[in-house]
């Protein structure tokens, strides 16, 4: 009877390593939680050594997933999202995008940027990029009620990703900004696991590109969408709105030496 119990405290530990919580976010290089250690806990259950439960998603758990996603028949990429969480035995509440949502975001950004709009007044096309976020600024005491200027180039991104159905929020819950405000965006893809610092991955069309002009304050300050990139090129080719605060939209060619990270929507 003794050994029975014994026997099944062991088979509920075993259990217990393999259970994962809902997914809530993407996975990926370079980030770090409570998730990321239950997927270390069941990767390396599983077989699939991916070192040290610490919950840093380092070099050897992606080494790990992409072993498991090869065993599996799944995208090997690394990175952990709906479709790699099922098959590890998890839920997820992750949203599942087309394959191509991309490739729509920079389509539709090239097109609208080809506009070249500038903003003059309330009566201006480029006002229907401002104007989503007039009235949740003015409720945080950012904004005038009536409709003046103010730097929109996250409202055109903001904008572009409406357009083409990816779901982005008036402002990040618990963040004190719109995402009319650059800094929003990083807080918020940092939140989805969308958020890649400079240097993690290679830039692709239709991913969402944070720069910083390096003016010796902690503020990221613009932001655009990628049209294209070559690897080992020193620049990268854009989609903005109101680029260099110059209050007009286009296709613009950016120093790689500024970027301060990727945000790409999976």
């Amino acid at each position: 009877m003794v050994k029975y119990m014994n026997d099944l405290k062991v088979f509920s530990l075993l259990l217990s390593e393999l259970e994962l919580p809902i997914l809530t976010r993407y996975l990926h290089q370079g980030i770090d939680g409570d998730d990321v250690k239950a997927l270390q806990r069941v990767l390396n259950a599983k077989g699939f050594n991916s070192g040290d439960v610490d919950g840093e998603f380092g070099r050897n758990t992606e080494v790990a997933v992409m072993a498991f996603q090869k065993q599996v028949g799944v995208t090997v990429d690394g990175d952990v999202g709906a479709e790699t969480w099922m098959k590890l035995g998890g839920k997820s509440e992750i949203k599942q995008l087309s394959l191509d949502i991309r490739t729509k975001l920079a389509n539709f950004a090239e097109k609208e940027a080809a506009k070249k709009l500038k903003w003059n007044g309330a009566n201006s096309e480029a006002e229907n990029y401002l104007k989503p976020f007039r009235e949740p600024m003015f409720k945080l005491n950012q904004i005038a009620k009536e409709p003046i200027f103010y730097n929109w180039c996250a409202a055109f991104v903001a904008y572009c990703c409406r357009q083409v159905e990816i779901e982005i929020p008036d402002a990040p819950e618990g963040f004190w900004a719109t995402m009319a405000l650059v800094e929003s965006w990083k807080y918020w893809a940092k939140k989805k696991g969308y958020w890649y610092p400079k240097g993690i991955i290679t830039p692709q069309r239709g991913d969402i590109v944070v720069f910083d002009w390096q003016r010796n304050n902690s503020q990221l300050d613009h932001i655009g969408i990628i049209r294209s990139f070559t690897i080992g090129s020193s620049v990268i080719q854009t989609s903005e709105g109101n680029h260099s605060d110059a209050n007009m939209s286009g296709h613009f060619t950016q120093d790689m030496s500024f970027v301060a990270g990727l945000i790409r929507i999976s």
